[in-house]
């Protein structure tokens, strides 16, 4: 019965975050930050981080796992909450090889981890795209979001915009599908793991 009820929690928050209502995915986020935060912060303070590191990878994590609902990867098997933790607790990891940091992980604390699910992390190169993809206008960002992540149709998209046809809307599509991989190409360690897109 309380699985049931958790299960019903994290449906209702994942479907709070892709919501299309703009106050209610932000007061989702809201929500995840307050109850996260503070448990993230901790985790990189006891494992040889400071706040200003703990509060990067809170946001890389929320962008990692937000992407993750829209492409519809979240599978449900653990909390947003547990997932949103192991998101963070791997890219800590990554930074901690990454800059060679001295400071072992303690190894109790370390033991207190094994109890979340091992989800896997989204690639560094998803996680670069998006952030690009964060820099395009709204109606862009808004425009591949609804054709790539919605499944929406070009007549959907068209009336969604109030464009005249179809073809304003791929018209609109193709031209913020450009920009996205002209930024792309501006950004050299992001470009060579993107040759084919």
């Amino acid at each position: 019965m309380v699985e049931s009820s958790q299960n019903d929690q994290t449906k209702s928050l994942v479907d709070a975050l892709k919501s299309r209502d703009q106050r209610t995915r932000s007061q989702a986020f809201e929500d995840i930050y307050v109850h996260n935060f503070p448990i993230i912060e901790k985790y990189v303070l006891a494992n040889g981080g400071i706040s200003a590191e703990a509060k990067d990878i809170f946001q890389d994590g929320i962008a990692i796992l937000y992407a993750q609902l829209i492409k519809d990867k979240f599978r449900g098997e653990s909390s947003i909450n547990t997932y949103l933790f192991s998101i963070c607790r791997n890219l800590w990891f990554k930074e901690i090889k990454k800059n060679k940091k001295s400071n072992q992980m303690k190894k109790d604390h370390a033991q207190d981890t094994d109890q979340y699910v091992d989800e896997p992390l989204e690639s560094d190169k998803t996680l670069a795209v998006f952030k690009l993809f964060n820099t395009l206008e709204k109606d862009c960002q808004k425009v591949l979001e609804l054709f790539y992540f919605e499944k929406l149709s070009m007549t959907e998209i068209a009336q969604e915009f109030g464009f005249k046809g179809e073809q304003s809307a791929k018209n609109k599509k193709s031209k913020c599908l450009k920009r996205l991989r002209a930024l792309i190409q501006q950004n050299p360690s992001v470009y060579s793991q993107f040759q084919n897109l």
